[in-house]
């Protein structure tokens, strides 16, 4: 198996889409730090191909092997078996699995469950030999090396190298021939119990067919052993047949190549000998190069010394032409300054008319301004005016208000007494309300009371007499007690005696009712009368009429200060602005003055130099006329300069020509002289090899002539050989 591309989807450490290209790889190795991801990427080959990952259970596989805080897998593992393309894609979303399998690049309808089966068909290994063998997981290499059961290794060893497939066509032929066996012992053995009911003469006859065919078989048995003898010999032969043909064969090439060879072996003696001259030839092709090059050079500089002949020429007619100007160089100059001061000249009375129109607009302004200020201070004198007429209106008003607030102060207690009168009035009447028959309680009370006492009298007589005797002294009045009456008190003595004190706690309390409104109706007659010489004859509702007339006159005082407080400053802001205004005029009146001495000096200046009618257009012209004359003069210089710094390096450059053309043929008549030297040592190389061409063309290095040496013994070698096994060969 050969992986070509893998592509992973939220796979253990590998999280969002990653694809590793194997396409291009012959030999690879994963490597990195530790839990850089190195055994997942092995894990998801095995997780594409069998569903299953060694380090995890196969319960909850998906969970196991999907990146932490996500939804969803894939992978997808394209690889190639014997040349054949096929690929597994497994895949969850939202936990439920998937899985599709291409083969050929197409996709192939298959189960999930059918695709181990599919793997293990082309890998030739299932799962477990995959991961003992093939994968050998991390921390587990010793799973082949100890197997769990002897005969493990064994098997796995067998799948690996297709003895597996071999063992099973063995212990298929095993089976049939087992089979074909028990089918002939079967028949045997039928034969047998057949026999038990056979005849003399039936035995007799199966008896000679059996010696028949023991002699038959003892036959074939020596014709066996003959033919497979003769076969051994007839397999040697051939193969000796096959040896003869390839060595006579190539024998044959050989023979065709016997001239070649021969020719090599001269050509070697050849090269042999044209290497002696090897490093003249160096010398003289090196020599032919420099004077080759040498040529070049002489013929460029040639080139060059009659291009820079021309160029010479050209330059001096052009300087011809312009020194004819340089001689008059001195006269723009002349110009150039004369034109200079005429520009200054009008430029001064051009800034002179423009500060004239500059002061004039300057002087408009200002008149402007003073009519704008003028009319200001008219319309501050009015509004102060007004000001200080409405401040002595709110002055006089204030007075007015704090002579009616000092009313008001003399009326506060008048109005805190009447107050006062009108509460104990409320509370007497409420009182009074509350009251309303205590008289008639009272009396009844008294005679509820009196009527107790009558009757505890009773009760004291009725005991007294009980103690008396007719003829005893009475202890109330002193009389002789005489005939006692008879009749008897009824009741309850001591309840008709709380009854009489409940009574009497009644009758005060009622009593205290009454002095404490005898007290607020004396209270209240007092202050009615203190009132009443306070109001000295005015009626009570009238002077509240009057106080609350009186009350909002604090607040409106207030209110008149403050609004006279902001008319005090208002008016003291008009004043001091109409103050800078005021100076405000009399400062552009003293500019307006000094604008018009300068105008006037300004036209006097401009009619005594008789430049009241120049333009800008006047200077443009003056200045057009400088530029031109510059750019002319210049223009002159600079090419006058240019064309004799450019003669000179011209000058210069053509005796550099002439030393650099004396040097090259002085180098080139050196290296004829070389070359000279060279032709006498390689002259017996030249009249054997007609030309120096000719003689390089067998100049080769020394391990190249090694190499044919070698190549021509071996040849003779290899000929001698198969010459001789030719001949053995005939011979047996």
């Amino acid at each position: 198996m050969r992986p070509i591309k893998l592509e992973l989807e939220n796979f253990t450490v590998f999280k969002g889409k990653n694809t590793i290209d194997f396409s291009g790889l012959r030999f690879f190795i994963i490597q990195g730090r530790t839990g850089a991801g190195k055994t997942s990427i092995i894990d998801a080959m095995c997780y594409a191909l069998y569903g299953r990952v060694p380090r995890h259970s196969r319960e909850n596989i998906h969970e196991n092997v999907m990146s932490k805080g996500t939804n969803r897998l894939r992978v997808f593992f394209e690889f190639s078996v014997r040349g054949k393309n096929y690929a597994v894609e497994r895949f969850v979303i939202g936990g439920r699995p998937g899985v599709r399998f291409y083969e050929g690049g197409k996709q192939r309808d298959i189960r999930m469950n059918d695709i181990p089966q599919i793997i293990k068909r082309i890998l030739g290994v299932d799962y477990d030999t995959f991961t003992k063998v093939i994968l050998l997981p991390q921390g587990q290499f010793d799973r082949f090396l100890k197997p769990e059961r002897p005969q493990q290794r064994r098997e796995i060893l067998n799948k690996l190298l297709g003895m597996d497939t071999l063992l099973q066509k063995l212990s298929e032929i095993i089976r049939d021939t087992k089979r074909h066996i028990e089918n002939e012992l079967a028949q045997v053995e039928t034969s047998l119990n057949e026999l038990r009911y056979a005849t003399e003469g039936e035995l007799e006859r199966i008896e000679k067919e059996i010696k028949f065919v023991e002699d038959k078989l003892m036959f074939l048995n020596s014709n066996k052993k003959e033919l497979q003898e003769r076969l051994k010999l007839a397999i040697q032969r051939d193969a000796i047949k096959r040896e003869l043909f390839e060595c006579e064969r190539e024998l044959e090439v050989l023979l065709e190549k016997k001239h070649e060879i021969e020719k090599l072996k001269e050509v070697i003696q050849v090269m042999e000998e044209a290497s002696f001259y090897a490093p003249y030839v160096q010398n003289f092709k090196r020599l032919s190069v420099r004077e080759e090059e040498e040529k070049r050079r002489l013929k460029d500089l040639e080139i060059k010394m009659i291009r820079l002949s021309q160029e010479k020429e050209l330059k001096q007619k052009e300087k011809e032409i312009y020194e004819k100007e340089w001689k008059n160089i001195d006269k723009y100059d002349a110009q150039i300054e004369s034109l200079g001061k005429q520009i200054e000249n009008v430029k001064s009375a051009l800034e002179r008319i423009e500060e004239k129109k500059r002061k004039e607009k300057e002087l408009e302004q200002i008149l402007e301004r003073l009519t704008k200020i003028n009319q200001e201070i008219l319309t501050l004198q009015e509004r102060i005016k007004k000001g200080e007429q409405i401040v002595r209106e709110k002055e006089e008003h204030i007075q007015t208000l704090e002579e009616q607030q000092k009313l008001f102060l003399e009326y506060a207690p008048i109005k805190s007494k009447l107050d006062d009168v009108k509460k104990e009035r409320q509370i007497f009447e409420k009182v009074l309300k509350e009251n309303e028959n205590l008289e008639q309680n009272l009396e009844q009370v008294r005679i509820q009371i009196k009527q107790k006492e009558e009757e505890i009298l009773a009760f004291n007589v009725y005991q007294i007499r009980l103690h008396l005797k007719e003829g005893d002294v009475c202890p109330v009045c002193g009389n002789v007690v005489g005939k006692l009456p008879i009749e008897e008190v009824q009741g309850d003595y001591e309840k008709i005696k709380k009854e009489l004190e409940k009574l009497k706690e009644r009758e005060i309390e009622l009593l205290e009712k009454k002095a404490k409104l005898e007290n607020l109706r004396n209270n209240l007659k007092r202050k009615e009368e203190e009132l009443a010489n306070l109001l000295m004859g005015k009626q009570e509702q009238e002077f509240e009429t009057e106080y609350e007339r009186l009350k909002g006159v604090s607040e409106e005082l207030e209110k008149e200060k403050r609004i006279l407080k902001l008319a005090k400053e208002k008016l003291e802001k008009l004043k001091e602005e109409l103050n800078e205004k005021l100076k405000e005029y009399s400062s552009e009146e003293a500019k307006k003055e000094r604008l018009k001495l300068d105008i006037l000096e300004l036209e006097k200046y401009l009619r005594d130099s008789g430049s009241e009618h120049l333009t800008v257009q006047h200077l443009e012209a003056l200045e057009y006329k400088l530029k031109n004359l510059r750019q002319k003069r210049d223009e002159i210089r600079r090419k006058y300069t240019e064309i004799s710094e450019k003669l000179r390096e011209i000058e210069l450059k053509e005796q550099e020509y002439i030393t650099m053309q004396s040097q090259i043929e002085r180098n080139i008549g050196s290296i004829r002289e070389e070359k000279a030297k060279l032709s006498k040592d390689l002259e017996p190389a030249i009249r054997k090899f007609n030309s120096i061409q000719e003689l390089e063309k067998y100049i080769k290095p020394k391990e190249e002539i090694e190499a044919q040496k070698r190549k021509w013994k071996i040849t003779k070698i290899k000929l001698a050989y198969l010459c001789r096994d030719q001949r053995n060969s005939k011979k047996n």
